[in-house]
């Protein structure tokens, strides 16, 4: 299925820019991809990097920001054009065919509260929605009325001096990263590899 990546569709618009969505929609493209970050008020918004500097004018961590701050920046490559927020993304896909594929930017665990205002914002387009992630911890709990897709990259790429205190700092049964009891007990992995063969 072509898929537009941040939105991209001719390039002549900012990546995950409301304008750039925009024009996914009314080009009628099958999918749409963007990326959600949630900001120091639990507001969600659509940014890939974690840092402000490369792309917009503002400078330091996009989670510091709550929604009033992130409203006036704007992108530096076509400073008419300012960041969007997930509702205003939502509200362009209903209605339309295209199928909006959510890259879920959080790595740490993600809490009760956000996760419920994640699932009622993609409400409206629950038919029509993937929301994805390389943090696969974060998935687990959207459960029906939403498709979820894991993004393995991070997770095969164990590292013995993992360092991070907020990630999964054990490998499960699969080679994930993972804290789960049953994917990270010995007897699971015993009992694994002896139904599927040796374990990656």
């Amino acid at each position: 299925m072509f898929c537009c990546h941040s939105a991209t569709l001719s390039g002549h618009y900012p990546p995950n820019s409301l304008a750039a969505v925009d024009e996914c929609v009314r080009a009628r493209v099958p999918r749409l991809e963007v990326d959600l970050r949630f900001l120091s008020d639990d507001s969600m918004l659509i940014f890939h990097d974690g840092d402000l500097d490369a792309a917009t004018t503002g400078s330091g961590r996009a989670d510091m920001l709550d929604a009033e701050a992130a409203r006036g920046l704007r992108y530096r490559g076509d400073e008419s054009v300012g960041l969007c927020f997930l509702k205003e993304v939502v509200e362009l896909i209903e209605g339309s065919s295209t199928v909006l594929q959510v890259d879920l930017k959080l790595m740490r665990p993600i809490s009760i509260r956000r996760q419920r205002d994640l699932r009622e914002a993609l409400a409206p387009i629950a038919g029509q929605v993937i929301l994805g992630s390389r943090a696969h911890w974060n998935l687990r709990g959207f459960g029906p009325g939403v498709r979820v897709a894991l993004d393995p990259t991070l997770q095969w790429c164990f590292a013995a001096d993992r360092s991070e205190a907020t990630l999964p700092t054990r490998r499960g049964v699969h080679g994930l990263w993972d804290m789960h009891r049953l994917l990270t007990s010995p007897a699971q992995r015993r009992a694994t590899t002896l139904a599927r063969g040796p374990t990656i």
